[in-house]
């Protein structure tokens, strides 16, 4: 892990914004309407904001091909 490039998923959801390894090992949670520069991490202060995104991550990529399709661009691409 490198201090800048360890996240695999980073997902705002309203004033949240989660970032998190793959294994969801690593998470960290910033309030961006009150720290726009995500100084401070508050994954511990709210357990479960960070365990309702993570949820919401999951659901997300349960959803996804275990296996590339070869049709991997939106529609919107070919616009």
């Amino acid at each position: 892990d490198s201090e800048f490039h360890w996240a695999n998923y980073a997902v705002v959801d309203r004033h949240w914004k989660l970032l998190t390894t793959s294994d969801a090992k690593r998470t960290e949670l910033y309030d961006i309407a009150a720290d726009a520069l995500e100084t401070k991490d508050v994954a511990a202060e709210k357990p479960e904001v960070v365990k309702d995104i993570v949820s919401k991550l999951e659901a997300w990529k349960a959803t996804l091909p275990a296996k590339p399709t070869g049709n991997v661009f939106s529609a919107e691409r070919t616009k």
